[in-house]
């Protein structure tokens, strides 16, 4: 092999860490361009989204989080939503404005952590491929997974402070670098606030730089950590007392070890289905297949430099050939199962080496290992779509990096540059893989035409023929106002964050979700006890399915609220309803219902 030295090395690693003004605007345009064409069309009607909503507009009302209204996650982007609403007013706008900003952080910190593992064309393909496939994607009828519409802010929160964790802990993969461990210690704190899967990632990303430094982290990590938990900490142990604070501050950790979570989860089948363990067997397989499949896809860019010598048109024929048919073929919507092989042999092999001394390897094994940590909540199941908008990042950015800076490098001196025109190759097969899914997304957020809410709330969302929610959550809507109009508390079960916002009409019980799996973490007899002590003044019963939740509807089973609707049927009395619903224990798509005392002598 050829010596490269090692000053020349470093000067060309220098130069590639450099900021180039051009790689920047250009991300920027082309995230700017899709938020065009997405404009408005990224929530779901019904599901998940509206709780970054209704928690946020809550708290600015002046409610506690985690005693007056309840919530599962990290207190953090709840508390900057109730400032961000008490300083402009509650409002999707806000709300979007706000994520927009998170999102623009995670794809420049994104494009900084892979400028650390490769080089300027490789952090440019696997930021565009964030942009393209992970930011505004709309894969399936729920409009839940894109960081501007998120079905919980802190799964896109504490995915930035992964990056901020990652970003810091490849600063000091060469040398010592004091910034370095000030922004791993801000990136654990807003993880640790966030959610389960980014505070387990960013603290396997603290121990492997840990192990790699072979040192504890010094005092600026600790400083960093404490820039944002103690004004949190601060903050929540002024509104609700040093205990409070204390526990506010630890809930990602509470609820994760927390008996009923973990009993709930292992009850509910839409868990099973998210991990893979409901076919393990099966599903291990398709991985492996796929993985196989991509590995081999690998090695034929390593190798081709060679056959490129012998018969460039043939290879450029074979090449062309097969890429085409490989983007025009290929499911890419399961090609996420092609992830886990490649990110599970790279994260060991790397980090082993990067341990014996081969700091080459450092920067690519801490990616891998905390692709494989995000990857944890689907080991057996990972998509693109669905949860792997933040959980398969990571991975989908280690195999761009193989395949665009590691294989055609593969067959070179350390050092040396690739062919160009085989980057090139592998940088157009991977954002021609990606615009397949970007124009299946547009696809998905150009049907959405039937507007919900109004005003600085409204959205577009799909027609009646494709889903039946935007007709529910108007309906709905319409009915409180039209049919209840002083009703000050309201209740929609099973998910009242909805109307209940856009109403303006609060959970008078600090429940908002009702279905199996909210109810498990709540205890169904709890939640049954508070509506004894605080009745709403209204009640929506709505039909939903929540056949992936293990019941049809809500109030079918005790798990779905069984003794909940007999106490609602008891104590209301109907006021209108919508028309026939399979889905609901009255028959009714909906039905709204008041207390017998308020509507006395109602026939």
């Amino acid at each position: 092999m050829v010596h490269v030295p090692e000053g020349r090395v470093q000067q060309a690693r220098a130069r590639a860490l450099k900021p180039r003004w051009p790689d920047l605007a250009s991300l920027l345009a082309l995230f700017v361009a899709l938020l065009a064409a997405t404009w408005l069309r990224w929530p779901d009607a019904l599901v998940d989204f509206w709780r970054n909503l209704y928690i946020p507009w809550r708290l600015s009302e002046g409610a506690l989080l985690y005693t007056d209204v309840v919530d599962w996650y990290g207190p953090l982007p709840s508390l900057v939503g109730a400032a961000a609403f008490s300083l402009f007013g509650p409002g999707l706008d806000v709300l979007v404005a706000l994520n927009t900003l998170v999102a623009l952080g995670c794809l420049f910190t994104l494009r900084a952590v892979l400028l650390h593992v490769g080089d300027r064309a490789s952090a440019w393909v696997g930021a565009a491929v964030f942009v393209l496939v992970f930011c505004f994607g709309q894969y399936t009828m729920l409009g839940n997974y894109n960081f501007i519409t998120p079905y919980v802010s802190q799964a896109t929160w504490g995915f930035f402070g992964v990056l901020l964790c990652l970003e810091g802990a490849l600063a000091n993969t060469k040398e010592e670098s004091p910034r370095g461990w000030l922004v791993l210690g801000v990136g654990l704190a807003i993880a640790w606030l966030s959610k389960a899967e980014a505070l387990l990632t960013a603290g396997v990303v603290v121990v492997a730089i840990t192990a790699l430094r072979r040192r504890p982290p010094p005092l600026r990590f600790f400083v960093g950590f404490a820039a944002v938990g103690v004004p949190v900490w601060l903050l929540l142990t002024a509104e609700g007392g040093f205990g409070y604070g204390l526990r506010a501050f630890n809930q990602v950790i509470a609820f994760s070890l927390s008996p009923d979570t973990r009993a709930t989860l292992s009850s509910v089948p839409i868990f099973r289905t998210d991990l893979g363990t409901d076919a393990p067997g099966e599903n291990l397989l398709s991985h492996l297949g796929r993985g196989l499949a991509l590995v081999a896809l690998m090695l034929l860019v390593a190798l081709s430099p060679k056959g490129w010598q012998r018969s460039r048109v043939v290879t450029a024929v074979l090449g062309v050939g097969g890429a085409v048919a490989l983007v025009a073929l290929t499911d890419w919507l399961r090609a996420g199962r092609a992830l886990l092989l490649p990110v599970v042999v790279v994260a060991g092999w790397s980090f082993v080496a990067a341990l014996r001394g081969e700091k080459r390897w450092a920067p690519l094994s801490l990616l891998s290992l905390a692709a494989l940590a995000m990857l944890a909540r689907m080991l057996l199941n990972v998509r693109l779509y669905h949860y792997g908008f933040t959980m398969a990042v990571l991975a989908t950015m280690v195999v761009v990096h193989l395949l665009v800076f590691e294989a055609p490098r593969f067959r070179l001196p350390e050092g040396s540059p690739a062919p160009r025109w085989l980057t090139v190759a592998a940088a157009g097969f991977v954002l021609a893989a990606s615009g397949r899914l970007t124009v299946h997304s547009l696809e998905m957020h150009g049907a959405k035409t039937v507007q919900v809410g109004h005003g600085r709330d409204a959205f577009l969302a799909f027609a009646p023929a494709q889903s039946r929610h935007p007709g529910l959550i108007n309906d709905m809507t319409a009915a409180v106002e039209q049919y209840t109009p002083g009703a000050k508390t309201l209740l929609v079960f099973p998910d009242s964050a909805a109307v209940s916002y856009l109403t303006r009409r609060p959970s008078p019980i600090p429940e908002f979700e009702f279905n199996p799996v909210s109810l498990g973490f709540s205890g169904a007899e709890q939640v049954l006890q508070r509506l004894e002590a605080h009745p709403p003044d209204v009640v929506l019963l709505c039909s939903y399915d929540l056949r992936s939740h293990g019941a049809p509807f809500f109030g079918a089973t005790d798990s779905s609220g069984l003794a909940i609707a007999a106490w609602v049927k008891r104590r209301y009395v109907k006021v209108a309803s919508g028309p026939a619903g399979p889905l609901s224990v009255t028959g009714h798509t909906w039905d709204l219902l008041a207390l017998r005392p308020a509507v006395e002598g109602t026939p």
